[in-house]
């Protein structure tokens, strides 16, 4: 699991792979080192909540996206990949949605940026498969 930084017309651009954050500290810590305008976060696994993530991890998580949104230059955050496996993503980060908008950062779906409907193909998976 690698996150990577994309530099480039003076604008950065940080993605997290599948690292699973952000809920741990030293993932933070390079998103913010990185200073990027565009975060494509790939987590956390609320998903997964209760079962093989905690209540604990994903406060921590909420925490570390507002440091990440408190500490940077970030103007949008795509978040991605777990988050599309729950239905109620928004839901679980709803204060994070809340801070951002006080700070003026767009937090937001691939689809959403794109202007696109979000399908959450992969949460929806045993109904689509019936």
């Amino acid at each position: 699991m690698v996150e990577v930084c994309i530099a480039c017309g003076g604008e950065k651009l940080v993605f997290t792979s599948d690292v699973e954050g952000p809920s741990v500290d030293a993932q933070v810590e390079f998103i913010v080192k990185e200073n990027p305008d565009i975060v494509i976060l790939d987590g956390p696994m609320t998903y997964m909540l209760g079962f093989r993530y905690s209540g604990k991890s994903l406060a921590l998580s909420i925490e570390n996206m507002k440091k990440i949104i408190k500490e940077t230059a970030v103007k949008t955050i795509l978040v991605e990949h777990h988050f599309m496996r729950d239905l109620k993503y928004k839901e679980r980060i709803a204060e994070v949605y809340e801070y951002a908008s006080e700070k003026e950062v767009k937090v937001t779906s691939a689809a959403e940026y794109l202007g696109r409907e979000v399908e959450m193909l992969e949460a929806r998976r045993r109904e689509l498969y019936e």
